[in-house]
C-alpha cells in the first residue's frame, strides 16, 4: 500500500484490498493527485485502474467563539472578524464564499435557519485594528429568532483556489417580553369580558392557540 510503501501486493480471486492514503496539508490549499493500479504482468490491453484524488485542508478555530444573544421577536446586527489562519495568498487576489451550517437539532434547526441572514462585510475599524494579526475576513449577521432557542452553527469561508476555514457560532434566543399587560376589572358576582388583538408576524395564515399558563391563580 501506500502508506506501507510497498511496491507490489498480491491479490487473490474476488478479495477486496484496501490503500490507505495519507493526506498532511501544510497550507490552506486544494490538492490533487491520482492513485494508479496495474497489473505487474503485462497482459494485452495494459489493464490498470485510475483513482483520481482531491484533497482540501480546512482550519477550524475555536478561539473567541462569536456568540449572538437577543430576545425573542427582537433582533440584533453584529460584525465579526474571522483571521483566515494558513493564508498565504493577497486577499484581494482570492475569491471568497461562504456558509452557514446549523446544527442538527431537529426540533430548533429550522427556526434558526429563518432567524438569521450573513452578508459579507469590510469594516475600516476592525480592519485598523486588526492589521498586524494577519488576514481577515468580516461577516455581518443580522438575528431575528421568532421563539426561544439555543444552537450552535459553523460559518465555513472557501476560497475558489482551494481551502476552507470553520468557525463556530453560537446562536442563543430568550424569552421574549410580554406583549401586553391584560387588565380586566369586575364586580362580586360579575362576569366581566376583554378582548385584545393578536398580531401575526408570518406572511401566511397560522392558528394560534390561547391558554393559561399552570401557574396562573
Amino acid at each position: 500500500s501506500l502508506m506501507q510503501k510497498k511496491q507490489s501486493s498480491n491479490l487473490g480471486p474476488f478479495q477486496v484490498m484496501q490503500i490507505p492514503i495519507a493526506y498532511t496539508p501544510t497550507l490552506i490549499a486544494e490538492h490533487k493527485a491520482a492513485v494508479v493500479v496495474q497489473l505487474m504482468e503485462q497482459v494485452q490491453g495494459d489493464l490498470r485502474w485510475e483513482f483520481p484524488l482531491q484533497g482540501i485542508a480546512e482550519a477550524t478555530s475555536s478561539e473567541n467563539t462569536p456568540k449572538l444573544v437577543v430576545k425573542s421577536r427582537k433582533a440584533v446586527s453584529q460584525v465579526c472578524a474571522f483571521p483566515l489562519l494558513g493564508l498565504t495568498t493577497d486577499m484581494d487576489q482570492e475569491e471568497f464564499t461562504s456558509e452557514l451550517v446549523i446544527g442538527n437539532d431537529i426540533e430548533y434547526r429550522r427556526a434558526a435557519v429563518n432567524s438569521i441572514t450573513v452578508t459579507r462585510t469590510t469594516p475600516d475599524q476592525f480592519a485598523k485594528e486588526l492589521q498586524s494579526d494577519g488576514p481577515h475576513i468580516f461577516y455581518e449577521f443580522i438575528f431575528a429568532p421568532l421563539r426561544p432557542f439555543t444552537i450552535t452553527a459553523e460559518l465555513l469561508v472557501r476560497k475558489a483556489s482551494g481551502g476552507m476555514w470553520r468557525f463556530p457560532i453560537q446562536l442563543e434566543a430568550a424569552a421574549p417580553e410580554p406583549d401586553d399587560v391584560i387588565v380586566i376589572e369586575a364586580a362580586v358576582n360579575v362576569v366581566a369580558t376583554v378582548t385584545f388583538q393578536l398580531y401575526n408576524v408570518l406572511p401566511f395564515q397560522r392558528d394560534f392557540i390561547a391558554y393559561f399558563t399552570p401557574d396562573s391563580p
